[in-house]
């Protein structure tokens, strides 16, 4: 094999290394903890156009808006999906967020996500923040793995 071919495998396979750990972000200045859970099943995935449920505790009184941020941290070149929808409770139902076009991992693959999520007040400024990781399996992956196996949405957790 050539010294140039060497060279390039050795950069790829570094840059691959890298954007699989990219760090947790810290919240907005001033805003408090929040825990946020979620999870990627068979329906939210590709065109299906079924968004995942989100659940959050710790909430802050005074929320009247989450917005959320979905990051495939996984690939070098992703662009994050960014959302905001009204704060009804604790927690978004799924199929609540219009235009939804879930992670579409190929044949055996596996995505890893970051959601991030802000509570906002009426005004949009961020009253608390959490943030959890996600696991996006190809359809025949999920096919293939055991009920038990499968990704599920995490128990109740503290800020």
């Amino acid at each position: 094999m050539e010294l140039g071919t060497i060279r390039a495998a050795a950069i790829l396979a570094a840059a691959v290394a890298l954007a699989a750990c990219t760090p947790a972000r810290p919240g907005p200045p001033g805003a408090a903890a929040m825990g946020v859970r979620s999870v990627f099943g068979a329906q939210h995935l590709c065109s299906l156009g079924v968004s995942p449920p989100v659940e959050f505790d710790g909430v802050p009184a005074g929320t009247a808006r989450y917005r959320l941020r979905f990051l495939n941290v996984g690939v070098l070149v992703a662009p994050p999906r960014d959302f905001e929808i009204p704060a009804e409770g604790s927690a978004i139902p799924e199929g609540a967020f219009a235009n939804w076009r879930g992670p579409c991992p190929g044949e055996f693959q596996t995505f890893a996500y970051r959601l991030e999520a802000v509570a906002l007040d009426a005004g949009g400024r961020p009253l608390a923040y959490g943030q959890t990781s996600l696991v996006a399996m190809s359809t025949t992956r999920l096919t293939n793995t055991p009920p038990a196996e499968r990704p599920r949405m995490p128990g109740r957790q503290s800020p």
